[in-house]
């Protein structure tokens, strides 16, 4: 009969721990026999002793071209004494010892030894022990007498009526054979039960990966299918989109979606001009922020070479500690500079874009939100322009979730450009789509 190799669904519970290195898992010979394709192991255990003295057939274990076996009594059995072998409910000498238990003597002259009491550590690796035969599934056999017919100890449950109870050995005879089942491979994001913890565990592990929707299993509401930028040329890739937006006011800067637990065609999850925010932006915890213009002139922080304007910036929250983009822009304080004044129009993210800009009051940022009434300038990731050395006229808007005025005219756009007066450089005047990724 054949199993599945793993510790979830392997019948005895405990005997094998993926957890465990190949020189820590030990292999045990068991009742059946246990194949799996992917790990191209074989486990089969030894025959039970049939009268006194009878150490009983050894089992042995088969891994790729590889056969080890166990020897029928003339090797060391873990901690046991000398002698023995399979320790089923046939008779067997002593031999193996409990991982935690003691072994039992060497039978002699025809008469089978005590058996070693059936041990099982604390790290769930059994190694012999007498009787001990339904690994995990029933009690541990105690101790045998030099007599009993048994071969030491108690059966463990219904199983151990056959089959021996060895280590395995290595070709001197003097140590166990260590074996573990074939690590799983690491998740592909190409299905719900394949979903990864992110669009970077999945290009890190298979580097050949490409843009399009992979499950990610995120927090609180599990696999999720979500698009990811893979190609390595924007900044490494593994990129998830978070939220998206048509020429609009969606996500205008007053928009309930910024600071809300919610989402808006969850479902559309491509790149198809239109509205949407997903559960990646609530609930993923990321160090990196990336926003594409794709209905504008290529180039920004990432080049020219990807079809869009860009964006991005690493440790976009404190100091690059993992956050949300919902806690981002929530909790971020108002008017988080991230660049002013000269350093605002030579940034690659601006120069030469699609954004305008004025020669005096100028800042790049989250959570804009200079002046008052109608000289108020705000965007969720953005710039503050002015003429003047302070803002509070300001007369240029730009950047994602806009809002407030440019001078006296109200402004409102998910993202976009909109000039009153005054530049310095000017840039699409109108509103634009944009993708906001997190990694």
């Amino acid at each position: 009969m054949a199993y599945p190799f793993d510790s979830d669904n392997f019948p005895y519970g405990g005997v094998f721990n993926e957890n465990y290195t190949a020189a820590a898992a030990l292999a045990l010979s068991v009742e059946q026999t246990t194949t799996t394709a992917a790990s191209m192991i074989t486990i089969t255990g030894g025959a039970g002793g049939t009268s006194l003295g009878d150490g009983g057939t050894g089992g042995s274990v088969t891994t790729l071209d590889t056969t080890y076996s166990a020897s029928r009594g003339s090797y060391s059995g873990g901690d046991g004494g000398t002698g023995g072998g399979a320790l089923g409910n046939g008779a067997g000498g002593g031999g193996a010892a409990g991982y935690s238990g003691a072994g039992g003597d060497a039978g002699s002259d025809g008469t089978g030894g005590a058996g070693g009491g059936g041990g099982a550590s604390t790290n769930q690796l059994l190694l012999g022990g007498g009787g001990v035969g339904l690994f995990g599934e029933g009690t541990p056999g105690s101790a045998g007498t030099a007599s009993a017919a048994a071969g030491g100890g108690s059966p463990g449950g219904s199983d151990s009526a056959q089959g021996g109870f060895d280590g395995y050995f290595d070709s001197n005879g003097a140590q166990p054979v260590y074996v573990i089942p074939s690590s799983p491979a690491p998740p592909t994001g190409l299905s719900s039960s394949q979903a990864a913890t992110s669009a970077l565990q999945i290009l890190s592990n298979y580097p050949s990966s490409t843009d399009g929707v992979y499950w990610i299993d995120l927090p609180t509401v599990g696999p999720t299918q979500i698009y990811c930028i893979m190609n390595s040329s924007y900044y490494g890739g593994g990129w998830m989109l978070a939220m998206k937006a048509t020429r609009g006011t969606t996500f205008n800067f007053t928009s309930s979606y910024w600071e809300t637990n919610n989402t808006l065609n969850p479902t559309a999850i491509n790149l198809n001009d239109g509205d949407a925010k997903y559960n990646s932006y609530n609930y993923f915890q990321g160090t990196d922020i990336m926003a594409r213009f794709p209905d504008v002139t290529a180039g920004g922080t990432l080049g020219t070479g990807l079809g869009a304007w860009t964006w991005h910036e690493n440790s976009f929250y404190s100091s690059g500690q993992a956050t949300t983009l919902l806690n981002h822009f929530t909790n971020t304080a108002d008017n988080t500079y991230l660049l002013q004044d000269a350093a605002v129009t030579s940034w690659d993210g601006h120069s030469g874009g699609p954004f305008s800009s004025q020669g005096g009051w100028r800042r790049y940022g989250f959570n804009i939100d200079d002046g008052t009434g109608t000289g108020q300038s705000r965007a969720r990731w953005g710039f503050s322009w002015n003429n003047e050395t302070s803002p509070g006229t300001n007369d240029v808007a730009g950047g994602i979730g806009v809002g407030g005025y440019v001078y006296t005219t109200p402004v409102s756009m998910s993202a976009g450009d909109q000039i009153s007066c005054c530049t310095t450089y000017n840039g699409v005047n109108r509103t634009m789509r944009f993708e906001m990724y997190i990694r």
